[in-house]
């Protein structure tokens, strides 16, 4: 009787491991084009990311070409070209904003609006009402 469970456990392997197989073949399936419109779709994502790579490939030329231009053991030079890239990228990644309102970075990356721009300005708030025109305005509620 031992033996007979011993054989129904590797049935269940070799089921098992046939399930594992389909899901495989499902998976690779679903991956596969279905219509004219996905291969178009993926050949353009496809020549995207190339294009891509060939623009990274193109300005890290560019980089290395302006770090050739450095004399041999100039490192104010090589540190310049490499802040000057580093700012470039970085500034290449920020989101343009057009707004009135100017804003500087913090230390952390974060937008914060300027709170001075050197000029004095004049307080903008409405004066607290007198202790005349208080009452004189209880007054007339009363009448």
């Amino acid at each position: 009787m031992l033996n007979k469970r011993h054989n129904a456990d590797k049935s269940v392997v070799k089921s098992h491991h046939r399930h594992h197989h389909s899901r495989y073949m499902e998976m690779e399936e679903r991956s596969a084009a279905m219509s004219n419109d996905d291969v178009t779709k993926a050949q353009e994502e496809e020549q995207r990311v190339f294009e891509q790579g060939r623009e990274l490939k193109k300005r890290e030329a560019e980089f290395h070409k302006k770090l050739d231009a450095c004399k041999q053991g100039d490192q104010e030079c090589h540190q310049r070209v490499i802040k000057d890239e580093l700012r470039q990228q970085k500034m290449a990644r920020m989101p343009h904003r057009h707004s009135k309102v100017m804003q500087v970075e913090d230390a952390m990356g974060r937008a914060m609006p300027v709170l001075f721009n050197g000029h004095p300005q004049p307080f903008t708030t409405p004066a607290p009402p007198g202790y005349i025109a208080s009452a004189w305005t209880w007054i007339n509620s009363v009448i």
